[in-house]
């Protein structure tokens, strides 16, 4: 039985699943902003429906958490590098 969603490369495991959702979300919010990413549009460009995000994730704010939550260990480790070269 094959598998048309996720662009025809379904994940391994949950863990993969969360990871490229949330990566396909912070490329929405880099596009779009954060008001008006939307889980269609993240699921759009995985392939997926938003009923598959639902299970990795319980609503568009947790979504959003989570992006920003990278966003900022990303940002925060850039300034860090950033102060600390010679």
């Amino acid at each position: 039985m094959g598998r048309k969603g996720w662009r025809g490369m379904p994940p391994t495991d949950d863990a993969e699943a969360r990871k490229r959702i949330l990566g396909a979300a912070l490329a929405s919010i880099e596009r779009r902003g954060p008001r008006l990413t939307t889980l269609t549009e993240v699921g759009g460009d995985l392939g997926i429906t938003r009923p598959t995000i639902y299970r990795h994730f319980a609503s568009t704010e947790e979504l959003l958490a989570a992006a920003a939550e990278i966003a900022l260990e990303h940002w925060t480790a850039v300034i860090g590098e950033m102060t600390n070269a010679p």
